[in-house]
């Protein structure tokens, strides 16, 4: 009992926590300069 509540508190705070990616090219925020990568990973 005390493991699944350690993973559902885990989960959670990863859910919380998580920040968006981004992406930099030459020192400045690119946008949408690569709007397919999440589409190249999904490839694989």
């Amino acid at each position: 009992m005390k493991t699944m509540l350690t993973a559902l508190v885990a989960g959670a705070l990863l859910l919380v926590l998580a920040g968006g990616a981004g992406a930099i090219t030459y020192g400045v925020p690119d946008g949408n300069g690569h709007p397919e990568v999440g589409a190249l990973l999904a490839q694989h």
